[in-house]
């Protein structure tokens, strides 16, 4: 995206983190089992990923390493911070279960 949008262009991006967690757990998208792993390594700072889809894929995509990936702003915002400053961050403001990013790319090249 820094190739594609010019000088204090705006990147909208949503993630799943901590209430999309709880969100799947309501809906019995998530065991709860699942979920404290997820939960747990969300809390220790780091990146999770659960593959999801199995062998039917999702949306045509069979890949084992298509599945769901979780981070927070703590996470995020460092791997991304070069180039771009923060502007938003809302935990599930997407349909109650994403978070919306807000990120605009710095005005300098």
């Amino acid at each position: 995206m820094r190739r594609v949008l010019k000088p204090g262009g705006l990147l909208l991006l949503t993630t799943h983190g901590f209430t999309s967690v709880g969100d799947f757990v309501r809906r019995n998208m998530l065991r709860r089992r699942d979920a404290a792993t997820l939960a747990h390594a969300l809390l220790r700072g780091e990146h999770a990923f659960q593959p999801r889809f199995g062998s039917g894929g999702d949306w045509g995509v069979v890949d084992p390493e298509w599945g769901m990936g979780y981070m927070t702003p703590e996470w995020l915002l460092p791997r991304v911070r070069a180039g771009w400053t923060p502007l938003l961050y809302e935990p599930g403001r997407l349909q109650a279960n994403q978070d919306l990013y807000v990120l605009e790319k710095d005005q300098t090249p």
